[in-house]
């Protein structure tokens, strides 16, 4: 999923408590098969809303997600423990 909002692809997603806590409009979610289903008529006649999820994504993937943000809080929290 990462990659794919580094990207900048929408990333419809099974939902999970507590992520929408830490992706909020970056990513769409769905509950079940049936909203599944509902979901992906939804986005696939709403190019501006999904855009507009996608765009978020890649703002939030590249300020977040990527491999150097990563390595600066791995170095932070080791350096918290030593």
């Amino acid at each position: 999923n990462a990659q794919t909002m580094a990207c900048g692809g929408f990333v419809l997603y099974r939902h999970a408590p507590m992520s929408e806590s830490v992706f909020k409009d970056k990513i769409a979610y769905f509950y079940n098969k049936d909203d599944c289903l509902g979901q992906i008529m939804f986005w696939l006649t709403n190019d501006w809303a999904r855009n507009d999820i996608a765009f978020n994504g890649r703002i939030f993937a590249s300020m977040n997600l990527m491999v150097k943000n990563r390595v600066k809080d791995l170095i932070t929290l080791v350096g918290g423990i030593l």
